[in-house]
């Protein structure tokens, strides 16, 4: 399962990529114009690209943490991939084919933390049910 994701991790980061290039370079494509032609098409594409992009390398890291926190789990792979969009977000400063908007690093944001937290669902009731089938082992 774990190389699953990790295929799925590395063909949504192929895809953000060359989305990000045919923008760079001010190139317009299909999927850039279906997604610009709903109300708010760009933040919902933000939204869900890296929230998705988030979700499967959490998985694909097998939900490694950045921190130890019982309460906020911080993902190191969520961690990386905000860095590398708000990064990427402030790269637009730099094309004149680009514009730099906080709406669009928020909705990254918000993506990867929603995505962020389906993961930790997930693991939540992975490790539960190991636990329970521990304990069912040992009686």
């Amino acid at each position: 399962m774990k190389l699953f994701f990790r295929i799925c991790t590395l063909t949504v980061s192929l895809f953000a990529f060359w989305l990000i290039y045919q923008k760079d370079l001010g190139i317009s494509n299909g999927i850039i114009n279906y997604v610009a032609a709903w109300p708010n098409g760009d933040k919902v594409g933000h939204f869900f690209l890296f929230g998705f992009l988030s979700f499967c390398a959490v998985l694909a890291t097998n939900f490694k943490k950045a921190s130890n926190s019982r309460y906020v789990p911080i993902y190191l792979a969520s961690l990386v991939v905000c860095i590398i969009v708000i990064l990427e977000e402030c790269s637009h400063l730099l094309f004149k084919t680009r514009t730099f908007e906080i709406a669009d690093i928020m909705a990254n944001i918000l993506g990867i933390m929603t995505f962020s937290y389906i993961a930790y669902g997930i693991d939540s009731v992975y490790k539960l049910s190991v636990m329970e089938q521990q304990a069912e082992s040992n009686q």
